[in-house]
């Protein structure tokens, strides 16, 4: 063997791809603590105005709620995260961009 990888090899279906957890499978509790350390984390930056941590929850809610955020789990990091994406945010991008993709790609 010459130290090539092969497609079975580990490297390709690594163990630490995020996993999404459906925002409705967490017990209300649960959800709002993984909400409020996101909202509390360094660098969660909400503009001039500032918002108390029941507002914070209160607005990624919302976003879960409506798709245009998810939660993921880190099974390498062993944190869940809040992140952008769902159906909603990628039809949305895709109606920006259509009149910059070919006509088959905006299809």
């Amino acid at each position: 063997m010459n130290g090539a990888l092969r497609l079975g090899d580990s490297l390709f279906l690594p163990d630490f791809i995020p996993m999404e957890i459906p925002y409705q499978k967490l017990e209300p509790k649960i959800l709002r603590a993984v909400i409020a350390e996101f909202a509390t984390r360094e660098g969660t930056d909400y503009g001039d105005r500032v918002y108390s941590l029941d507002e914070k929850i209160a607005a990624v809610q919302l976003q879960l709620e409506d798709g245009s955020a998810r939660i993921v789990f880190d099974a390498e990091s062993e944190t869940c995260n809040v992140v952008a994406g769902g159906l909603k945010v990628h039809a949305a991008m895709l109606q920006r961009l259509k009149p910059f993709l070919s006509s088959d790609l905006a299809e």
